[in-house]
């Protein structure tokens, strides 16, 4: 799911939720159950990626894999302390 979609997605459930512990339909212990349940679930694959691209850039030898490091040519030490 784009992230934006879960933004839009996240307030949207949570006033549903809301409202529907104001009419009286649920507690508000179960509205927000549900709503936790539902934005875990939505917000798992957002996590998991993210956790994966902060893998990859915290190892060196997968970073340098990366085509934009394979097409500009090997860096030097110089333009490492640059940059990094």
């Amino acid at each position: 799911m784009k992230a934006w979609v879960s933004k839009l997605a996240d307030p949207t459930s949570l006033l549903a939720q809301t409202h529907a512990h104001l009419r009286g339909e649920k507690s508000l212990a179960d509205a927000m159950a549900e709503y936790d349940a539902e934005m875990i679930a939505r917000g798992g694959d957002e996590v998991s990626v993210s956790l994966q691209s902060m893998h990859l850039l915290m190892t060196w030898e997968l970073v340098q894999e990366f085509p934009l490091f394979k097409r500009s040519g090997d860096l030097s030490e110089a333009a490492l302390k640059i940059y990094w």
